[in-house]
């Protein structure tokens, strides 16, 4: 379950993984207003 819980989280935002410094970024896509416990619905 938590595998697809942070997949449905990641998929909100685009990654950037910096591994020279071992940073993630993440920036807002057009998919961050989607419902978020929406597979539990079907």
């Amino acid at each position: 379950m938590d595998g697809v819980l942070s997949n449905n989280f990641l998929q909100r935002f685009d990654q950037l993984y910096d591994f020279k410094n071992d940073n993630l970024y993440l920036e807002v896509n057009d998919r961050l207003y989607t419902p978020f416990y929406d597979f539990l619905a079907r």
